[in-house]
């Protein structure tokens, strides 16, 4: 959906082939080409300023890249609690993830791609609780 929005497709294309099953019968390899073509779309020069068409509104690559990274971070610990193991996410990338997000959120809460914040938690929580609860996770 990502490759595709970078490529100038609209919205309605990429919603499409977001709901579409593609996965095969060789599900790492396809994970792993899928995402060597997404990263060498980021990587293309102007990708990160570019205005593509999300379901969700116009924004710009690099607000499309944080998004990508927010998916595969929570949607992780999502699994590991599913499957009832590690939780913990790299702190680097949850304190990156609450610079880049914290902004964005008024967007994100009227969105529906995200539960609301609790606002239970402060800055005296940890970075990852925070995170969670920011996009409506409830750690």
């Amino acid at each position: 959906m990502y490759g595709l929005l970078l490529e100038g497709r609209s919205a309605a294309d990429a919603v499409v082939v977001a709901q579409t099953d593609t996965i095969g019968d060789e599900l790492l390899g396809e994970w792993a080409a899928a995402a060597e073509r997404l990263i060498a779309r980021f990587r293309e020069p102007g990708s990160m300023a570019r205005i593509v068409h999300h379901p969700a509104g116009d924004c710009a690559g690099e607000t499309l890249a944080v998004m990508q990274v927010t998916e595969f971070t929570v949607h992780g610990w999502d699994l590991a609690r599913a499957v009832g193991t590690d939780e913990n996410l790299d702190t680097d990338v949850v304190d990156w993830l609450l610079l880049k997000l914290s902004p964005m959120m008024p967007s994100f809460e009227t969105s529906g791609f995200f539960g609301a914040p609790s606002g239970q938690f402060g800055d005296d929580q940890s970075s990852q609780v925070r995170l969670l609860d920011l996009l409506g996770r409830r750690p």
